[in-house]
């Protein structure tokens, strides 16, 4: 439930919505982190837009090793659109771990994203 602008309410509390842009460009094929580990927190992906310069394979990671969602196929030069409602988010990593993206090719890959960090 959405309590203000900016803030939802989560497991009866309410938490601050944070975004973050994505900007990665890789040369070699591989990871990079969108958003960093929080110290005993998840990262709850509410919501995300991304556009690639080529068509590739995405992998959306918690922590280095761990794949959440393998694979998604992202056509070049168009805005590829996740989630939006939140009683249904794109993705959660584990707790104390950053959220990764992973570029099955070299590609500048640019967007945004609305999270939460919860328990």
């Amino acid at each position: 439930m959405i309590i203000a602008s900016g803030f939802v309410e989560t497991d009866n509390s309410v938490t601050e919505i944070k975004w973050s842009p994505i900007d990665v460009t890789l040369a070699l094929p591989g990871d990079s982190t969108i958003v960093q580990a929080v110290v005993g927190k998840k990262i709850r992906v509410l919501s995300m837009f991304i556009n690639t310069t080529v068509a590739l394979s995405l992998a959306l990671k918690s922590s280095a090793a761990i794949t959440k969602i393998p694979g998604l196929t992202l056509a070049a030069s168009i805005i590829h659109r996740f989630g939006g409602d939140l009683s249904n988010y794109v993705i959660e990593t584990n707790v104390n771990e950053a959220l990764i993206f992973n570029l099955s090719l070299a590609a500048t890959v640019r967007g945004a994203l609305n999270y939460i960090e919860v328990n």
